[in-house]
């Protein structure tokens, strides 16, 4: 479903979706524009492609690609997606280090040819199902204050990597570069720079070795920013142009970074309806007709790590701490414990915003309860 409004800046969420049932997604297509516009200021000097992962929505991908920037996928339907809106496949890569069969014959044969390693295992993949391919091989970095570390799942350790290239090499693939990652929603700024000396010193040895290193992506993990943090995204920019090799000249090698919560987050709010009122004996619950099962499961994943800014459709002076619980009857179904929040009645609706990544495209409808419909704000 698509809402067009000409006074779209004048209006709350609440105004916008007045009328709609919920729940329900506002996705601001002109804030993907300006934060991508954002990325693209400050890591001027490298590719960009969007993380499809964090949200896949087709008017995303449509706008993401109207500003110029490439995609990063890691499955047939997220390479459908994005092929069947006109972008080439020159554009697109894959930097998930595991990939089934099924998905390496689907990008070869649609023209992908950028694709990650981390063993020995997936280069007999790529040889067999996507000969002369570009290779970069992901390692572990340090993963330090991420709210979702991944240096366990995936990555190479430093003393692997010439063995994973001579198997590149002989399999008649091409080593092409490397690629890290620092887990998602990475605020800590020394994480970023122990991660980016690392790459930087394995390009130094591995071109002291004679092995060129043509691609050094940055991976994802750009952080969506918070009153406390407004100049994060500016301050990771600095590290990154300062501590990678070359980085001003671009000399010797081509620079990427694959972000997808950045540029969509702020772009997305749900707003829901509470539905319910409960004062325990130890705290106050309310009842909303969303919950982790329906989109917010970062919320629970995290162990409070994401929290979502969150506002009201009243304008009561009152507050009161809440516990916050989704609709089903699974009692990890609770978005948020003890928040201040202006007083609500049944029947009220509240937002929470920076929900544009990681949730719509999460949700399901267990317990019976749906999840929520989108509407989009363009001009």
């Amino acid at each position: 479903m698509e809402l067009q409004l000409s006074n779209r800046t004048k209006k709350s969420v609440f105004e916008i979706t007045e009328g709609f049932r919920t729940p329900v997604m506002v996705i601001d297509l002109e804030q993907v524009q300006s934060d991508l516009n954002l990325l693209k200021k400050h890591f001027s000097q490298y590719r960009i492609y969007y993380a499809v992962k964090s949200n896949p929505d087709p008017m995303v991908i449509q706008q993401v690609k109207n500003c110029g920037v490439g995609f990063e996928v890691a499955s047939i339907q997220e390479t459908t997606t994005v092929l069947q809106a006109g972008v080439s496949s020159h554009q697109i890569v894959c930097f998930h280090p595991i990939k089934s069969p099924e998905l390496i014959r689907y990008l070869f044969q649609h023209g992908i040819r950028t694709m990650a390693v981390d063993s020995l295992e997936e280069i007999d993949k790529l040889a067999t199902y996507a000969p002369k391919s570009e290779v970069v091989i992901r390692f572990v970095v340090c993963n330090e204050g991420s709210i979702f570390p991944l240096n366990n799942k995936f990555g190479a350790e430093w003393h692997e990597i010439e063995l994973l290239i001579a198997a590149i090499i002989k399999s008649g693939l091409k080593y092409a570069g490397l690629t890290i990652h620092v887990g998602s929603q990475c605020l800590i700024l020394d994480t970023w720079k122990k991660a980016i000396d690392s790459v930087s010193a394995l390009k130094d040895y591995l071109n002291a070795q004679g092995y060129r290193t043509e691609l050094l992506s940055l991976g994802g993990g750009l952080p969506v920013s918070n009153d406390e943090s407004a100049g994060v995204i500016s301050q990771i920019a600095e590290i990154a142009f300062t501590r990678m090799p070359d980085c001003q000249s671009l000399d010797t090698a081509t620079y990427s970074i694959e972000p997808g919560r950045a540029i969509v987050a702020k772009a997305g709010t749900i707003v829901a309806t509470v539905q319910g009122i409960a004062r325990r004996s130890r705290e106050t619950w309310i009842y909303i007709d969303t919950g982790i099962y329906q989109g917010l499961f970062e919320a629970y994943q995290s162990n409070g790590g994401i929290v979502y800014p969150i506002t009201v459709n009243n304008n009561k002076l009152e507050f009161e701490r809440y516990t916050i619980g989704g609709p089903t009857c699974d009692s990890d179904d609770v978005i948020a414990v003890n928040l201040l929040m202006p007083k609500v009645e049944i029947g009220d609706r509240i937002a929470f915003h920076n929900t544009g990544a990681y949730t719509t495209c999460t949700a399901t409808e267990f317990n019976g309860f749906n999840r929520p419909h989108t509407i989009y704000l363009y001009k």
